[in-house]
Parts: C-alpha cells; structure tokens; sequence
C-alpha cells in the first residue's frame, strides 16, 4: 500500500529525459571536456577543490559535502599530475619521510616502471591532515577503507552531479 502510494505520488518517479530536457529548455548534448591550461583557471580550481566541505566538517546536510579522502585526493592529483589509478593504491608504507619522496612500485604504474615521487610542502601538508584519519593501508580510502573507486575522482561527474542536483529542483518546483 505505502509502496504503491510513494511511486504514483513521488515526482521523482516520472523523470524522464524529456522532463529534463523540457526543464533545461534544450537537448541533451554530449559534452566533452577541454584541458584546462590556464593558470588562473587551474587555480582557482585548486582554490575551489581546497575551501569545498567535507563530510567532517558538518553535522547536518552531508549530501552538500565532499568525503575528506576524495577532496585531498583530488588536489593530491593536481599537484602531481599522477595516473588515478596509481594515485587511489597509495599506501602509507611507500612514503619515505626522511627523503620526502613517495617510492612507488611499477606493480600500481601504468608504464610498469618503479617510480620516485618528491614531496613538495603542500603534498606534505595534505598527507599531514590524512595522517589524522590514520597512517596505515591506503592513503586516500574509499568506501570500508578499500581503494577508491575510478570515477570517484572524475571531476566531470561533480560538475554533472551539480547539473542534475540543479534540474531536480527545478523540476521539484514544478510539483
């Protein structure tokens, strides 16, 4: 009975491309992303990456934050440029403190090479303020402690996220 009640009364429920597209008054197009080679731009792109919440630093409305793993893994990525794949199996026991390198082993490498990683002093802070989280297994950990999952770090898939958070309250409006 509630069952049936919530499919024939929830608006939600007759989502449908074209309520989408009617809402966004224009059709779905494929969108393919440009590098972004700007300074600025990469910038204020960290900036923005940097300030967003986590779901550590509020009580309430956790479905407006970011989880803190995939935040400091997205700047950890524009800092080094370093594969997603490589980069989500990271472990603590492959930092060397003393030389301030990650020594990365060619087991996680596209190219299958061994690989010497610097620390620069913003990638020493971010691994600073995980190393609160805990310093074994994982550096940046997905669901259960395991290893992120690849589009976690898609940026694109946080811009159209943004996109369809912005049509479903359109269209909940409408309602």
């Amino acid at each position: 009975m509630h069952f049936s009640y919530g499919i024939n009364n929830n608006p939600l429920a007759y989502l449908t491309l074209k309520n989408i597209e009617r809402a966004l008054g224009e059709k779905y197009e494929v969108t393919h992303f440009k590098a972004t080679t700007n300074l600025t731009d990469i910038q204020d792109l960290y900036k923005t990456i940097k300030n967003l919440k986590t779901d550590l630093d509020v009580k309430t409305n956790k479905h407006k934050t970011i989880n803190i793993y995939t935040k400091f893994a997205l700047m950890f990525l524009m800092l080094t440029a370093l594969q997603n794949g490589t980069l989500r199996r990271l472990e603590w026991r492959m930092v060397d403190w003393d030389k301030q390198i990650i020594n990365i082993p060619a087991a996680i490498t596209k190219t299958k090479k061994d690989f010497r990683l610097p620390l620069t002093d913003k990638i020493l802070k971010i691994f600073e303020d995980l190393k609160k989280y805990g310093d074994t297994g994982l550096i940046f950990k997905g669901k259960d402690n395991k290893i992120m999952s690849e589009n976690t770090l898609k940026l694109k898939n946080y811009l159209m996220a943004k996109q369809q958070c912005m049509v479903l309250e359109v269209l909940l409006q409408q309602y």
